[in-house]
């Protein structure tokens, strides 16, 4: 996460006499109020900053500690935040485990972005930028996992398919009039195409070449075969942009939703380097 300083996970040195405007901003003002109270206990109510220091942003260069990183994502998945299908409840009690981990984790960053509570256990973290004239940019990230649900079939619909054509073909297939066929209620059709000619595209281009420098690396768009909560903003942007930044070698793909699914530790380092640099490309949009 940025700003967390005193963490383990960043190092940074600085050079010139310009301050960083967003990290400025959180400096001097005071902590903004939460829009839900109904767990404040859980988060400091002050906390230090840390040190932001007087360089430019576009100087700042910063050193990854990838393994208190890994670590804190290790933590992290130890809690069981299960999503269940309707009608059965959540666990409550693990998302706000949870909730309170990252709070004691990642002090500063709760000290310093304003905090709203969705649905009553997931977060939207604001971090106002210098320009509030400039369009938002939403990263977005899971919270749970969804457990198998039995006599369920999950298919990836490719674009240009719909719910209903996949449900004709499925009946053809199986060509048995005592099988049912019923559509599952969070049934979708496929999400819209990203424009690759868009300026997001070219930021996600960007930092990648930033992190992954030389001149053999080709950023290409591809299929995305799983569902991500992205899906919710197809109607509103041409520009939703879904990306794992982490090298995947040939014996990881089939542990991908299956048994020892992993990454490396350095894998994970740099997707903390590759976020910290599309936060400060960001201004490029």
């Amino acid at each position: 996460m940025p700003g967390e300083a005193s963490q383990g996970i960043y190092r940074g040195q600085c050079a010139g006499n310009r301050a960083p405007a967003a990290g400025t901003r959180f400096r001097d003002r005071p902590r903004r109020p939460e829009k839900s109270i109904e767990d404040r206990k859980s988060f400091p109510e002050s906390v230090s900053i840390g040190p932001l220091c007087p360089g430019a942003v576009a100087d700042l260069e910063v050193e990854v500690d990838a393994r208190a990183a890994a670590e804190h994502l290790a933590r992290s998945l130890t809690f069981r935040t299960v999503s269940p299908p309707p009608p059965t409840p959540h666990d409550s009690s693990a998302f706000r485990a949870l909730h309170d981990h990252f709070a004691g984790t990642y002090p500063e960053h709760h000290a310093a972005l304003e905090r709203e509570t969705v649905s009553g256990l997931s977060f939207l973290y604001a971090w106002e930028g210098a320009d509030p004239r400039l369009p938002p940019a939403v990263l977005m990230g899971h919270l749970d996992v969804v457990p198998v649900t039995p006599g369920v079939v999950n298919f990836r619909i490719l674009p240009g398919e719909t719910v209903e054509t996949v449900r004709e073909r499925k009946i053809r297939v199986i060509d048995d009039d005592r099988i049912e066929v019923e559509i599952y209620d969070a049934a979708r059709d496929p999400s819209p195409v990203s424009d690759t000619d868009s300026p997001a595209f070219r930021l996600v281009d960007r930092t990648l070449r930033d992190v992954v420098p030389g001149d053999g690396l080709v950023v290409a768009p591809y299929l995305v075969f799983g569902g991500t909560d992205a899906t919710h903003y197809g109607d509103r942007s041409r520009s939703v942009c879904r990306l794992l930044p982490v090298r995947v070698e040939a014996g990881d793909l089939g542990r991908v939703h299956g048994t020892d699914e992993r990454i490396s530790v350095e894998g994970f380092g740099m997707a903390v380097r590759y976020f910290h640099r599309l936060l400060r490309n960001l201004e490029e949009l």
